[in-house]
Formats: C-alpha cells, sequence, structure tokens
C-alpha cells in the first residue's frame, strides 16, 4: 500500500551497516477504511492510546491490527491490549467510567540470525531498556542469545 495520495514511495539509501531493519508501510483492514467515519485514510480505527475506545464512536473498540495507535502490531501488543479492552467493554456496558492503563506495553523479538535473536520491552513512555523479561530471570533484553531465539 503506498501513501494515501496513489503515489508510489521510492527511498535511495546508502549506507554501510552490520544490520539494517526495514518495516514498510502497512494499513489496516480495506472493510475499515471503506466504512465512513469508522478508520482513518490508512484503514486502521482511531482510538484513544489508553482505553482503546474509538474516537468516532464510543461502542467501538479496537486492538491489534486494527486499532490505530503508535505501536507496533505484534501479537505480544494485542495480548496486553486485551486486558484493557475486555475491562473497558464492561465498564462501558455498565455506564462506569473507562480504564486508561493501557500504556503500549510492548515486547519484540528480532532475528539476529545464526539461531540467535534480540528481545525488546518498552510502552508509550520507556525505551528499551537491559534487563530480563518478564522478571529477573527471564528472558535478557537488549542481548543476543539462543533463549530469545527459541522464544520467538
Amino acid at each position: 500500500m503506498g501513501p494515501a495520495d496513489g503515489s508510489s514511495l521510492t527511498m535511495d539509501v546508502r549506507s554501510v551497516s552490520d544490520l539494517a531493519v526495514v518495516v514498510p508501510l502497512h494499513g489496516g483492514a480495506s472493510y475499515v477504511a471503506r466504512s465512513p467515519g469508522l478508520g482513518d485514510e490508512l484503514g486502521f480505527v482511531p482510538v484513544d492510546e489508553h482505553t482503546l475506545q474509538s474516537t468516532a464512536r464510543p461502542n467501538v473498540f479496537a486492538i491489534g491490527d486494527a486499532a490505530g495507535i503508535p505501536t507496533s502490531k505484534a501479537g505480544s501488543v494485542t495480548h496486553f491490549e486485551g486486558e484493557v479492552l475486555v475491562e473497558n467493554v464492561r465498564r462501558f456496558l455498565a455506564h462506569e467510567s473507562l480504564d486508561g492503563s493501557f500504556d503500549g506495553h510492548t515486547n519484540c523479538f528480532i532475528e539476529t540470525g545464526f539461531g540467535k535473536a534480540l528481545l525488546i520491552d518498552f510502552n508509550y513512555d520507556t525505551e528499551p531498556l537491559p534487563g530480563h523479561f518478564p522478571a529477573s530471570v527471564g528472558l535478557p533484553l537488549l542481548k543476543e542469545s539462543r533463549l530469545n531465539h527459541l522464544g520467538s
């Protein structure tokens, strides 16, 4: 999918590096883009980034690849979003205030080759940090390891 105006996007990158991570432009489902007032120009559902409630239709919530929030579209994000989504649908139906606790929590494995991978863990406010996930004896963060490769 190219830019919203239909033109193509080209890049001239000339650099020497050990690792290049390139993510092409992607978009949400075409039916979302075609639904008046539901999606944005890329087919994502604009939502409050902490409650996951649609900014256009209060009875709509979105997570994962459908949600127009500044996070990765990794499955781990949907896992973390799910806890907030379930609680907020319950609260919405009960006419209670919504839980604004989704913080953009993301973890991603990055395959580096030769049976090794990196694991990064971050959220809206915190850049990837060293350590371990999910606890002090878990998978190493920001370090290549065979264990991270097996976890990916």
